[in-house]
């Protein structure tokens, strides 16, 4: 066997126990993984229902978005007025 032969059968093996760990928990914690999946279904749900709890954060965040673009804006405005130094 040579020696590149050698590492991607260690590879292999490796992937082969990580992957059957792996299995093994998901088989143990599959009762609180139904459970994740329904707490993820019931918050989809209510997304839905309530779009104004997507709307308004959305909303938010674009109002503070001009108001950083004008700030920006008028640092560029006043830095552009004269030299700014330090007497």
């Amino acid at each position: 066997m040579q020696f590149e032969e050698y590492w991607v059968l260690f590879g292999g093996i490796v992937a082969t126990i990580v992957s059957l760990l792996y299995f093994c928990i998901v088989f143990r914690n599959y009762k609180h993984i139904k459970t994740a999946i329904q707490v993820i279904d019931a918050a989809a749900d209510f997304m839905i229902d309530h779009k104004r709890v997507m709307i308004i954060p959305f909303f938010y965040f674009i109002v503070n978005l001009l108001f950083i673009f004008m700030c920006v804006y008028n640092v560029g405005l006043i830095m552009s007025m004269n030299v700014i130094s330090v007497e």
